[in-house]
């Protein structure tokens, strides 16, 4: 085991036994040397929990914790919890990542002394056939943005990517904001954390990531009532904390702005939820307070 690794990457793992090895075989052999892998088993039932056993045994830098089913956000805090490097990166257990991915980050963050470093990922579908560079709303190429760059633009808006396995974090920034129970949308949720304490975030072009696009995800269910209503409390949570970091921001004016028009649409067909014309009715509040 590494004595001082500069890197920890943290592995969520339930019932992802079909993709598992492909993405540890990624992460084990990765170019950077000084880095740890730990992987969090959430109650899995399928067989993952005998291949992080049995990868474990042979490699003395994947760290293995099995925990009962507790979902996303609790076991990427146990693996943060763990997690000795100065630097942090989350993926997810059905993707994988290129053999540099976090040489290449970590270069980027020690050349600009940024906090965040972040790629950009290819698609794939569950039989592994790639598609397309996703566009992931990065819009920079390769850049360094700095406070007063990311506060004056759109950023939570779709100039970048709202998830955290293209990214490469300081560590202490992650350690003070743990993860959240949210069933959709938590990244989101913890990049607005995140960014509450980001000086500056550097982009790269290259697309470092794979991510497996699953049809019956979470994040691509149908939209229904259930869905709206769990969307409508995340929404709740990321809208109270952008108030709160960046309220006399533009960044909080544009995102305000453009989240009235997107759940006004989406409550044309629900009419009956009565709580979600409330939350707009509160939107349009803040947003009068913001033109103040």
């Amino acid at each position: 085991m590494i004595q001082e690794p500069l890197i920890s990457v943290i592995v969520p793992v339930y019932n992802s036994s079909l993709y598992l090895r492909k993405c540890l075989d990624s992460l084990l052999s990765q170019t950077f040397k000084e880095i740890e892998i730990i992987a969090v088993d959430d109650g899995s039932t399928d067989g993952a929990s005998l291949i992080l056993d049995e990868y474990a045994e042979i490699h003395p830098d994947l760290i293995v914790i099995h925990q009962s089913n507790q979902g996303q956000g609790a076991a990427r805090n146990t693996g943060v919890s763990v997690a000795r490097g100065q630097y942090i990166g989350f993926v997810d257990s059905d993707d994988y990542v290129d053999g540099n991915m976090y040489k290449h980050l970590y270069s980027l963050i020690s050349e600009t002394n940024a906090d965040v470093a972040v790629c950009r990922a290819t698609s794939l579908d569950m039989a592994g056939v790639l598609g397309r560079t996703l566009d992931l709303w990065n819009k920079y190429g390769d850049a360094v943005l700095d406070r007063r760059d990311l506060l004056r633009r759109d950023f939570l808006n779709n100039e970048c990517s709202p998830v955290l396995w293209d990214k490469l974090i300081n560590g202490d920034v992650v350690r003070r904001h743990p993860s959240t129970d949210l069933r959709r949308g938590q990244d989101f949720v913890a990049w607005i954390d995140y960014m509450s304490e980001v000086e500056k975030v550097a982009f790269t072009s290259e697309a470092l990531y794979y991510y497996r696009h699953h049809p019956n995800s979470v994040m691509a269910t149908p939209e229904s009532e259930a869905v709206i209503l769990t969307d409508l409390k995340t929404e709740q949570v990321a809208v109270s904390k952008i108030m709160s970091y960046f309220g006399e921001t533009v960044l909080a004016e544009r995102y305000i702005d453009r989240i009235i028009t997107e759940w006004e649409s989406r409550i044309r067909n629900y009419p009956q939820l009565e709580e979600v014309a409330e939350f707009i009715q509160t939107l349009k509040l803040h947003k009068n307070k913001l033109l103040l």
